[in-house]
């Protein structure tokens, strides 16, 4: 009988840690819609910042000095952008109530990060984060 308690405990955390996934993020970067159209994309800023995907929630959580929130209410689209890179949308709604588009683009070339872009109507930002960043260091 022990055997088997240990076993579905087991069992129940491995299902468990699979629901949500952590990455870290290496920059981050914004830009504002201007009279003439959207402006340029700030410097990259580099930040630490843990992102969290709980696939079923359906939410994306980023720990950063503001903490964010994102629903996911639904799927967009997927498909390669210009760059032949693989992307996903989503429409959101952040802790605030506002409805974004989330978009993830996945490179096709490696050795460029893997991004989180968070789309309003007058704001833009975006987070890098590598594939290997899947992890916590305890800095």
């Amino acid at each position: 009988m022990r055997k088997l308690t240990i076993i579905l405990i087991l069992f129940i955390s491995f299902s468990l840690f699979g629901q949500q996934q952590v990455f870290q993020s290496t920059s981050y970067a914004y830009k504002y819609l201007t009279n003439k159209g959207w402006g340029e994309w700030s410097e990259k800023i580099p930040t630490r910042a843990n992102i969290y995907i709980d696939r079923n929630k359906g939410e994306i959580r980023i720990d950063s000095a503001k903490p964010q929130r994102y629903s996911l209410t639904s799927f967009l689209d997927s498909g390669y952008n210009k760059e032949n890179n693989k992307y996903f949308r989503w429409q959101a709604m952040d802790q605030d109530g506002k409805l974004c588009t989330v978009m993830l683009i996945s490179p096709t070339n490696k050795e460029h990060s893997t991004q989180f872009y968070f789309i309003y109507n007058e704001f833009k930002m975006y987070y890098n984060f590598f594939e290997n960043a899947n992890y916590f260091d305890g800095k």
